[in-house]
């Protein structure tokens, strides 16, 4: 049993490299990351990353007993954005959002994330213009205000091709344009 949790945990570091590698625009790391067969490969991460997506949407599907689905939009101005947010019994977040903002590319992706107090803070993994082929990803963060989303604004940092929150910097909630009221969940 012990063993098996261990392999696990191996397993979900290896995955969660993997996937960097891949997504990673920086060469050196994508040609001397170890892989499974400990041999150097620039092949081998992004078979691994396609292998830990199958395996991850294989635990998903097997753990999507939601307590909760909810869905929100926020408009301003000419600016719509669509909100579906799942629970999932063990407290993580998962769900999805389209910003659709007026003289801008439209974004389109999968958040995932938890709540820490009264804010939700996501990991944002979208594509622009409906161009599968590169994705980004951002850190978010929403503050719950009674039946109310409101998106924060706060400063990220860079660092190994990904981003984070700034720690011990503040993320603004007051003013901001994005405010997510509840809406029925329309199937698409």
């Amino acid at each position: 049993m012990l063993l098996e949790q261990i392999n696990k945990e191996v397993q979900q570091r290896f995955c969660k490299i993997a996937n960097f590698v891949v997504n990673s625009r920086l060469r050196f790391a994508r040609n001397f990351i170890l892989t499974e067969n400990t041999r150097l490969r620039s092949s081998q991460p992004r078979k691994a990353a396609k292998r830990c997506k199958k395996n991850k949407s294989e635990s998903i599907t097997e753990n999507k007993a939601f307590s909760s689905v909810q869905c929100y939009k926020a408009y301003y101005e000419k600016d719509t954005l669509e909100l579906k947010i799942n629970t999932l019994k063990n407290g993580k977040i998962t769900g999805s959002m389209v910003m659709a903002a007026f003289n801008k590319p439209k974004m389109d992706g999968e958040l995932s994330g938890e709540f820490r107090g009264d804010t939700l803070f996501t990991s944002y993994t979208y594509f622009v213009d409906g161009n599968k082929k590169m994705t980004y990803k951002n850190p978010m963060a929403f503050l719950k205000r009674g039946d109310e989303l409101i998106l924060g604004n706060g400063e990220i940092e860079y660092a190994l091709g990904a981003s984070y929150f700034i720690e011990g910097k503040p993320i603004d909630f007051d003013g901001m344009k994005y405010k997510f009221t509840t809406v029925d969940c329309v199937a698409k």
